[in-house]
């Protein structure tokens, strides 16, 4: 089985949550990274794109308001549910 996977360094996830051109770009994938979201608590932007699972890594000790670094990931929820083994 093949996955198709992408990963974007999106500099401030926040000011793209409502843009659905990225939205619809990234369900042609499934397993979607963005580097750099800088997100300021867990699970921030879980519900991003419905029918994916969210694991994140937001920077705990960035400096400034607007968060810095951050990793979010997003594997579609079937993978999850499935148990299928990458």
């Amino acid at each position: 089985m093949t996955f198709k996977c992408c990963s974007l360094n999106i500099q401030e996830l926040r000011k793209h949550i409502d843009n659905p051109v990225l939205k619809h770009y990234c369900e042609k994938f499934e397993i979607v990274c963005f580097c750099e979201t800088w997100q300021l608590k867990d699970a921030e932007f879980s519900s991003l794109l419905p029918g994916y699972t969210n694991f994140d890594s937001p920077r705990k000790n960035a400096k400034g308001k607007r968060g810095a670094g951050g990793v979010t990931v997003f594997i579609k929820s079937w993978l999850i549910e499935n148990g299928i083994q990458m």
